[in-house]
């Protein structure tokens, strides 16, 4: 993905392994270009939807062949490689959605996949300009209709395909990060809590507040994958382009990982955790593949643990919320003045330093109230 050059020598391979069988793949599936992405249908574990690097979409049945059974039509296609696909909940167990960065969602019915169904421009409320689609997290218990889509510019998109106005299926835009947005996950056991991975950082976000409730710190080299665990709900894992696999555990640390691993002397590009959480598998920039046991520590859930981390992040929430509302008293305030004073200057002073002033204020009433 070297801006979507195409040299010679790049590999047209995608694999399908059996983890008992490491040295040789289980069967290579055909393309008429190289895949991005791939998914499982989670009805029909036989049927997969991959995303070309040509824009296309194709899907396979391996008990048929590892050719695709069919696929979407050029003129028909995305612009742009398809970066991220996801199955959605239907009756058919047929429909999928893809993003890009041509600035589209695409959605699709497998069964008549020559072109897609719907489309949605990855357009901010109010904006003209389209954002390109890096990332994609399609989760039902937010709503069969709602899905997530990270941007190369940054943005996080809250996108609604049945919203009752057109203007309003791209709704909320969480901004923060200073460059593309290559992971996104609902929590999995509260879905109104969002992990992004991005730039060089990871942050945590609640659906009605628009500025993360944790962040971590910045780290040497961009962070280029996220993933909750599926059976711990305080520990996520993330992997950074210096081929470090970090380990949190938020009711430990908020700030700092658990554990760092170095997996490997190339970047990390993959992460995936198992259903169980027993395992683990990662992907590197050379196209090698690495199989991790994790410790019964991080298989299975701790005493009290869904409890102590609702309790975090809803402390988290509560404190993101103080300091907005502290926030806009303050530029209310400010504006109170300016009107008052229209033949001074308005004093201009930056976004980032008024927070710093009310962060300050919020820890120092709550170290009173502690105190007392």
């Amino acid at each position: 993905m070297q801006f979507q050059k195409q040299p010679p020598t790049m590999s047209n391979s995608s694999y399908i392994w059996d983890v008992s069988r490491s040295n040789t793949p289980e069967a290579e599936l055909e393309s008429t270009s190289q895949i991005v992405c791939s998914k499982y249908n989670p009805k029909e574990l036989s049927v997969l939807v991959s995303g070309l690097y040509n824009g296309q979409l194709a899907f396979y049945d391996t008990r048929k062949s590892t050719r695709p059974i069919d696929s979407s039509s050029i003129e028909h296609s995305h612009r742009d490689p398809v970066y991220d696909v996801a199955w959605l909940q239907s009756k058919t167990a047929a429909e999928c959605l893809s993003v890009s960065t041509d600035g589209f969602a695409y959605y699709w019915d497998i069964r008549k996949i020559a072109e897609p169904v719907d489309s949605l421009p990855l357009k901010e409320k109010g904006s003209s300009s389209a954002l390109g689609g890096v990332s994609l997290d399609y989760e039902v218990a937010a709503g069969p209709t709602k899905f997530m889509v990270g941007t190369e510019q940054g943005a996080v998109l809250l996108c609604n395909r049945k919203a009752k106005h057109a203007a309003d299926r791209v709704g909320a835009s969480y901004r923060g990060h200073h460059g593309p947005v290559y992971a996104i996950q609902r929590h999995p056991y509260y879905p109104k809590y969002i992990l992004s991975a991005g730039d060089w950082t990871v942050r945590l976000w609640v659906d009605d507040v628009r500025t993360p409730i944790c962040m971590s710190p910045y780290h040497s080299s961009y962070v280029i994958g996220c993933q909750w665990s599926p059976v711990r709900p305080a520990v996520s894992y993330t992997i950074r382009m210096e081929g470090v696999l970090d380990i949190w555990d938020y009711t430990c640390m908020q700030n700092t990982p658990v554990l760092s691993i170095k997996v490997s002397e190339r970047g990390l590009t993959a992460l995936r955790v198992q259903e169980q959480g027993a395992h683990m598998v990662l992907g590197t920039k050379d196209g090698g593949i690495t199989l991790m046991g994790m410790s019964a520590g991080l298989a299975s859930m701790q005493p009290n643990e869904k409890q102590s981390i609702a309790q975090m992040f809803e402390r988290e929430t509560k404190r993101e919320k103080n300091l907005e509302a502290r926030i806009k008293e303050l530029r209310q305030k400010a504006k109170r003045v300016q009107d008052q004073q229209p033949s001074e200057p308005p004093e201009l002073t930056m976004d980032m330093n008024l927070l710093d002033t009310v962060e300050k204020e919020f820890l120092a009433y709550q170290n009173r109230s502690f105190e007392s």
